[in-house]
């Protein structure tokens, strides 16, 4: 029985009839600007509000990486022309995403309002993607389509 059950998983995964990562697309006024845009925790909500789908940045003051996260994420917005917002994570702390995200830096994909992903600084496999403008972007490309 084992054997049959892994025969037809073989089968399923080699015919394409598994569940795949779907990409989700920005709004259309967060492509082609390529900057990094300061919002305060009242402007994330009214975002969140209007279902809109994003990318956001959250950090502390100081950077315990050895290259400054927010040059990675700065660099990335103009590589790819697509505006990310940012918010310092102490105001961050006053919006409804705290209680999913408890520590800064942080990215967050947000489709329609909700939080698709998140880095998390506490995850060694996630520290690359602070320090490697390439990691970040293989990882967002993983969620998001970047070209519009």
């Amino acid at each position: 029985m084992k054997r049959i059950i892994l025969f037809v998983l073989v089968i399923l995964s080699m015919t394409g009839c598994t569940k795949e990562n779907s990409k989700f697309y920005l709004n259309d006024e967060y492509y082609n600007a390529g900057k990094l845009v300061d919002i305060d925790s009242k402007e994330l909500t009214n975002i969140l509000k209007s279902n809109d789908s994003f990318i956001l940045f959250t950090y502390n003051p100081y950077c315990n990486f050895k290259v400054s996260c927010e040059n990675v994420v700065e660099n990335f917005s103009k590589n790819n022309n697509i505006t990310i917002f940012k918010i310092p994570f102490e105001e961050f702390k006053n919006t409804k995403l705290y209680n999913t995200i408890k520590y800064a830096p942080s990215i967050i994909l947000v489709n329609k309002g909700k939080i698709e992903t998140y880095l998390d600084p506490n995850e060694d496999e996630d520290s690359i993607k602070y320090q490697e403008e390439k990691a970040l972007k293989d990882y967002i490309e993983m969620y998001i389509d970047t070209k519009k």
